[in-house]
C-alpha cells in the first residue's frame, strides 16, 4: 500500500481541492489490487478454511461422523522412485527400495499428499524396466507426467560410521526442476525418515499451520522398529517369483512379530497361494495391532475383515465410500468396487467404477484394459452367417461348419479405442493386442475404421513374430483365418503379389495356349510362406526362393511350377492354393479347416483328356 500513500501525498499533499491525474486513476486501484493479491498470497496458507472442509462419513455400523479432510483441488501428488548406494557396500542396496517405502507410508499419514508412485511403478515396468533398475530424470519426469504427480522425489544415499546420510532431492514435475536438495544425518534410520518427511511437506507448499495440527505417528510406529525387518520387506518387493517373495516377507514378520503392515502383506502372500488358514491368521495378527497403521491402510484391511468374514456386499461398499470421501484421489477404493461389481455381473456399474479411476489417472494401462474387456461383455453380440473362402469340417470330415461374423452395438468401438491407448502406451500390451485380435475377428465396425478378420489377422501374426511357439496364438490364428470373407485382390494383396502363367499342350505335344492370371487374391498372413518355406503344398515341383528387385524395390520371389495331365475333358478357369489347418472349438473338438491361401482367375479354357498343362507360379512379397 505505500507506494498508493506516496502517490496520494505527492498530488494531494498541500491543503485544497485537487483533481484526480490519470496516473493516480490507473496506479492507485492497480496498486491496492496488487496489495491485496500480495496479502491474500501471505496469509493464504494459514487459512485453513479454504483448503479444508468438513464431511459427515457414515461407516459400516451405520454411525455417522464429522471428519475435516482436504479439498482435492489442494492435495498434492507426488511419486517416489528408487534411491542410488552411494556407497562400495553392495549389501546396503536394499536402501535403494527401503527408503522410499519408509517415506511413503510417512507421507500417507497426510490428508494433503497423494501418492503416485505405485501407479507409477506399474508404467515402470510395463516399459521393460526392471524393479531395480534406476531411471534417468527424464525417464522419471516422463512417467510422473503420467500418472499426473505434481512432484517426484528420489535421493541418494551412504552409510559412514555406522551413521546413515540420505539425500533427497524433490522435483517438479512440469519441468523438472529441483524444489528442494536436503541431506540429513541420524545413527537412527527411522527418526532421520520423520525429519526428512516433514521437511519435504513444507518443501512442496503444505501449510505449517496444518501440520501443525496433524497427527503424524513415527514411521517406526505404522511401519516396523527393526531394520532387520524392514530390509526383508525391501528385498520382498525387489523378487520376482513369488517363492522368494513369500520368504522374503515372512522373515520380515519374525524380525516384527508385531507389524500389522507386515503382517498384512504376508496375509496377501497366503492368499495368493490359497492358504487361507494362514491368511486368516495374519489377518488376525494385522487387525490387532491395526492402531499402528496408517489411515489408508487400515481401510484395505478393514475390507479383507469384511470380505472374508462374510459380511453383506452392501457392507463393505459402505466402508469403500467412506474411504472415498476421506481420499478422493485416491483409485484404490474405486478398485475395489470395480472387483466386487464384476463378481456380481454388475457390468455397467463396474464400467461406472473404471470410469471414476481412468478421472484420477487417465492413463492407467490395466484400467484401460479392463474396461476395454467390460465393454466387450455389456455389448449385445448379434451373428449372422457369412460365405466365406475356405471350408470348416470336422475331423471325421462329417457336417460341415461355417464360420460367423457379428454385429455389435457402439460399445465395441469404445472398447477397441481403449485398447489402443493402451498399446499407444506400451504397444508390446500382449493382453491388449489379443483382445483386440479378438473383437476384430468378430465385428462388422461401426465408427471403427479398421476392423475385420484381415486386421486380426495382422495383430496375431504380429505377436507370433515375437512368441512363434505359441499354440495358444497359433490357434487363435487358425480361427480367424476361416472367418476370412471373400476379398478383392485391391483390398487384401497389400506388399504381395501372383504371378500365374498358364501353359496348355494337347496330347500331341501341340501348344494348344497360354494364359496369364488377370485377378488373384491371397490371404496376406505369414502362414502361407510357412507352406511354401515347407514345401507342404502338393503337386509343387523345382521349388525355388531368391531376392529379387522390381522397379527399384526388393522382393522374397517364390517360384514353383505344378504341372499335370487331363483325365476328362473340363474347363480351366481358376488355380487355387489350399492349406489344412487345425483349430479347436469353444467345445474343445479338434478340426480341421482348409483354407484357401491364394487363388488365381485366367479366361476360361476347354481341355480335353490327355492334355498337359504347366502352371508356373511366383510368389512375391515386399521387403
Amino acid at each position: 500500500m505505500i507506494p498508493s500513500v506516496l502517490i496520494l501525498a505527492y498530488f494531494h499533499g498541500a491543503p485544497g481541492k485537487d483533481k484526480w491525474t490519470k496516473i493516480e486513476k490507473f496506479g492507485v486501484p492497480v496498486n491496492v489490487a496488487a496489495s491485496l493479491i500480495a496479502i491474500f498470497v501471505m496469509f493464504y496458507p494459514k487459512d485453513l478454511g479454504a483448503i479444508t472442509k468438513d464431511i459427515v462419513v457414515t461407516d459400516q455400523d451405520g454411525n455417522t461422523y464429522s471428519k475435516t479432510t482436504v479439498k482435492a483441488e489442494f492435495r498434492k501428488r507426488y511419486a517416489i522412485y528408487l534411491f542410488e548406494n552411494d556407497s562400495d557396500d553392495t549389501s546396503n542396496d536394499w536402501l535403494s527400495h527401503g527408503i522410499g517405502f519408509s517415506l511413503r507410508q510417512d507421507l500417507y499419514q497426510d490428508l494433503y499428499l497423494t501418492n503416485r508412485g505405485n501407479e507409477a511403478n506399474d508404467i515402470k515396468s510395463s516399459m521393460g524396466f526392471g524393479s531395480t533398475e534406476r531411471l534417468s530424470i527424464s525417464e522419471m519426469q516422463n512417467i510422473s507426467e503420467r500418472v499426473l504427480a505434481d512432484y517426484f522425489i528420489t535421493g541418494n544415499f551412504d552409510i559412514v560410521d555406522e551413521k546413515y546420510l540420505i539425500n533427497f532431492k524433490i522435483y517438479q514435475t512440469k519441468n523438472a526442476k529441483v524444489v528442494s536438495d536436503k541431506t540429513y544425518e541420524n545413527d537412527d534410520f527411522f527418526s532421520l525418515i520423520d525429519e526428512a518427511s516433514l521437511q519435504i511437506k513444507l518443501d512442496v507448499g503444505i501449510p505449517s499451520s496444518y501440520l501443525d495440527n496433524l497427527k503424524d505417528l513415527p514411521v517406526s510406529e505404522i511401519t516396523t522398529s527393526s531394520i532387520d525387518a524392514l530390509e526383508s520387506y525391501s528385498l520382498f518387493s525387489f523378487s520376482t517369483e513369488h517363492a522368494e517373495e513369500l520368504k522374503f516377507i515372512k522373515q520380515a514378520v519374525e524380525y516384527d512379530p508385531k507389524s500389522a503392515y507386515f503382517n498384512l502383506q504376508l496375509a496377501f502372500a497366503y492368499k495368493f497361494d490359497n492358504d487361507i488358514e494362514n491368511y486368516k491368521k495374519h489377518i488376525s495378527i494385522a487387525d490387532k495391532y491395526s492402531n499402528k497403521l496408517s489411515e489408508k491402510d487400515k481401510f484395505g484391511l478393514l475390507i479383507q475383515t469384511t470380505g472374508d468374514g462374510g459380511l453383506d456386499l452392501e457392507v463393505r461398499k459402505v466402508i469403500l465410500n467412506m474411504w472415498i470421501d476421506l481420499y478422493p484421489d485416491d483409485p484404490e477404493p474405486y478398485m475395489q468396487l470395480s472387483k466386487l461389481s464384476a463378481l456380481n455381473g454388475q457390468i455397467e456399474e463396474t464400467i461406472f467404477y473404471y470410469n471414476k479411476i481412468l478421472e484420477i489417472q487417465p492413463n492407467d494401462e490395466e484400467t484401460l484394459l479392463n474396461r476395454a474387456i467390460a465393454y466387450t461383455h455389456a455389448g449385445e453380440w448379434e451373428i449372422k452367417p457369412v460365405n466365406v473362402g475356405g471350408r470348416l469340417i470336422t475331423h471325421d470330415g462329417s457336417v460341415p461348419h461355417y464360420p460367423h461374423q457379428y454385429i455389435q452395438e457402439d460399445r465395441f468401438d469404445k472398447a477397441l479405442r481403449d485398447l489402443d491407448s493402451v498399446l499407444l502406451l506400451n504397444p508390446g500390451n500382449k493382453k491388449a493386442l489379443n483382445t483386440k485380435a479378438f473383437i476384430l475377428v468378430k465385428l462388422d465396425c461401426m465408427s471403427y475404421k479398421k476392423c475385420g478378420p484381415l486386421e486380426s489377422l495382422k495383430i496375431l501374426e504380429q505377436m507370433l513374430e515375437s512368441d512363434p511357439n505359441n499354440s495358444e496364438l497359433k490357434n487363435q490364428r487358425n480361427f480367424v483365418l476361416t472367418n476370412v470373407p471373400p476379398f478383392t485382390p485391391k483390398e487384401t494383396d497389400g506388399d504381395y503379389i501372383v504371378r500365374f502363367l498358364y501353359v496348355l499342350r494337347n496330347s500331341e505335344g501341340s501348344l494348344v495356349s497360354v494364359v496369364d492370371g488377370f485377378t488373384s487374391r491371397i490371404i496376406p498372413t505369414k502362414l502361407l510362406e510357412e507352406y511354401l518355406d515347407n514345401e507342404k503344398i502338393a503337386g509343387i515341383q523345382n521349388l525355388e526362393k531368391e531376392i529379387v528387385s522390381i522397379k527399384g524395390e526388393e522382393y522374397v520371389k517364390w517360384y514353383f511350377e505344378i504341372t499335370g495331365i487331363q483325365n476328362e475333358r473340363t474347363m480351366a478357369g481358376k488355380w487355387e492354393m489350399h492349406g489344412k489347418i487345425g483349430i479347436e472349438d469353444i467345445e474343445k473338438q479338434y478340426r480341421v479347416a482348409e483354407i484357401e491361401l491364394t487363388g488365381v482367375m485366367i479366361p476360361g479354357i476347354a481341355t480335353d483328356k490327355g492334355d498337359h498343362s504347366l502352371a508356373i507360379v511366383e510368389i512375391l512379397k515386399k521387403i
